[in-house]
């Protein structure tokens, strides 16, 4: 876990779900963002009385992040479609691939080091 550009640690992600419902926020998506050092930057973006807002994390390319599926139920999809794109893992999910499963290309958006990992 780190923080750097206004991105807060993961364990605020339930946290802030529940205060942005709370508040009559509603989820409009979830962006990742590889920020080639081995983070992934993960962008919450809102719909609250007309004005978008957005709540920013930094995560370990490889940690399990908090899912939020079960505050804001269209959720789900948003972070399948983070796991199938940078190969994150959210908890309470399943691995595999959402979309075309087993044809797709792993983790199409990560970016790769000229070693090719």
């Amino acid at each position: 876990m780190s923080e750097g550009n206004g991105g807060k640690p993961h364990q605020d992600i339930r946290g802030m779900a529940y205060q942005m419902r709370a508040s009559g926020a509603r989820l409009i998506t979830i962006v990742g963002v590889d920020r080639g050092d081995g983070t992934i930057e993960l962008i919450y973006l809102f719909d609250r009385n007309g004005d978008v807002e957005d709540r920013r994390f930094v995560v370990e390319a490889e940690e399990e992040v908090d899912s939020i599926s079960d505050i804001y139920a269209g959720a789900t999809n948003m972070e399948r479609e983070n796991m199938d794109l940078l190969g994150m893992r959210f908890k309470g999910l399943e691995p595999g691939l959402l979309l075309v499963p087993g044809k797709s290309v792993k983790a199409p958006l990560r970016k790769r080091s000229e070693e090719g990992t």
